[in-house]
């Protein structure tokens, strides 16, 4: 039953999910010049996905609101941070666009060098 609920809440989330314009694939370098791909509008929870799906109850109630809480990070999904980090938005926003929680995001940037 839970695992329904989450699964539901989960999709409406990826169909209310923001999106943004790139202008490079999440997985190229982060200085590569912007004409170097065309741009294209990416939802990023949805191409990042959900790997994860045993989770404790209390990362469960953390994916209502946040649907790739917990996920591991990838390198692409690191770079999609940098490429959105470059273009001077702020953690809340960042997390909002990957389906994170601001503290991971404010943690991956301080990692990545931006803070």
């Amino acid at each position: 039953m839970l695992y329904k609920q989450f699964t539901e809440q989960v999709l409406a989330l990826r169909q209310q999910s923001a999106r943004i314009s790139v202008t490079a694939a999440p997985n190229a370098s982060v200085s590569s010049p912007p004409q170097a791909a065309p741009k294209a509008e990416v939802n990023l929870i949805q191409y990042f996905g959900i790997r994860k799906p045993d989770l404790k109850p209390e990362m469960i109630e953390a994916r209502r609101s946040h649907p790739r809480a917990y996920e591991s990070w990838t390198e692409e999904e690191e770079n999609a941070v940098e490429q959105v980090a470059n273009r001077q938005m702020n953690a809340e926003t960042i997390a909002r666009l990957l389906g994170r929680q601001p503290s991971a995001i404010e943690r991956k940037l301080k990692e990545l060098g931006y803070w």
